[in-house]
């Protein structure tokens, strides 16, 4: 959060496993994958802590 600038635009991802549904075979392997669960701007700081906005 220490790098962050306000008015950069920031992703909160989430990674998971996932084995059905692939693009490609996978062997009946598990497969890394991640997805973008929201976008939000980082707002000017507070003396007490940073502030992100969704």
């Amino acid at each position: 959060m220490r790098a962050m600038q306000p008015g950069e635009r920031i992703a909160i991802k989430a990674a998971y496993v996932r084995k059905n549904g692939l693009p490609f075979d996978n062997r009946g392997h598990g497969v890394a994958a991640m997805a973008s669960r929201s976008w939000a701007v980082a707002q000017v700081p507070s003396v007490q802590r940073p502030d992100v906005r969704c």
